[in-house]
């Protein structure tokens, strides 16, 4: 876990729930860590922001009348990175979809039907 993240409690929570299956998956290296730990630093950031919008409200009053929350534009800004990194890690369901969802442990595909077959008590 990269100490970056270590002060906030959100993103270690994000982090631990997700770590296991990301690396047992091989979406997630020590190669790629820095980068998983931004993702959580940004996910706790929006669990934040909206906290405090829903403290604040969404409209807040200028001297020109009612506008968006800056909050609120924050929260949407954090809310597309987390979307744009997230896929990077297959967190979003077409990402999900088009990543490989299990490391290639040296493998055939010959080998993988074999496996799956002998599951099913099927022999070639």
């Amino acid at each position: 876990m990269p100490a970056a993240i270590a002060g906030r409690p959100l993103a270690v929570g994000f982090w631990a729930g997700h770590v296991d299956d990301l690396v047992e998956t091989g979406r997630l290296g020590p190669t790629q860590a820095e980068a998983f730990g931004l993702l959580c630093l940004i996910y706790a950031d929006c669990v934040e922001l909206g906290e405090q919008l829903a403290r604040e409200g969404w409209v807040t009053a200028t001297d020109k009348g009612q506008a968006i929350s800056p909050v609120a534009r924050v929260l949407r800004d954090s809310r597309r990175d987390f979307v744009s990194l997230a896929r990077d890690f297959g967190l979003t369901a077409a990402s999900s979809a088009r990543i490989p969802q299990e490391a290639d442990h040296g493998q055939t595909e010959g080998d993988e039907e074999d496996a799956v077959l002998a599951k099913l008590s099927i022999r070639r």
